[in-house]
């Protein structure tokens, strides 16, 4: 009975895990396609936008609770921020490989793309219960 119990626990537990997961990556997937569409002319307009739908996102749904998922604007553009433009390239040097490139103080090379992670870590003051 003990053990039933016990595997119950680690059942939900793993399942309440595997939903966020999944809500980070639709709120990163919104995000990016958010800040994706004007990337070309304006990139405090496409971080701005990616910030703003990531955050219409929850993740971990309880709604009593301030679940919003927060995306940093990253403006430095590091190349682990939350927020990063760059080039993709679909075959990148002939290799066969994609790559994404964050595009330097300059504006180089210049953008077509932007990425945008959504974690919940104690970083980001949104860690998981």
């Amino acid at each position: 009975m003990l053990f039933m119990i016990l595997f119950t626990g680690v059942v939900i537990d793993a399942g309440r895990v595997h939903l966020t997961a999944a809500q980070l990556q639709n709120a990163a997937d919104a995000a990016a396609l958010a800040g994706a569409t004007k990337v070309r002319v304006d990139q405090a307009f496409s971080r701005q936008q990616a910030q703003y739908i990531g955050g219409l996102n929850k993740a971990m749904g309880d709604d009593a609770l301030n679940n919003s998922v927060y995306l940093d604007k990253n403006e430095e553009n590091l190349e682990n921020g939350d927020i990063v433009i760059g080039r993709f390239y679909p075959n990148y040097m002939d290799s066969g490989k994609p790559a994404f490139i964050p595009t330097d103080d300059t504006g180089n090379p210049k953008p077509n793309a932007l990425k945008a992670v959504a974690r919940r870590d104690v970083v980001h003051e949104n860690s998981l219960p």
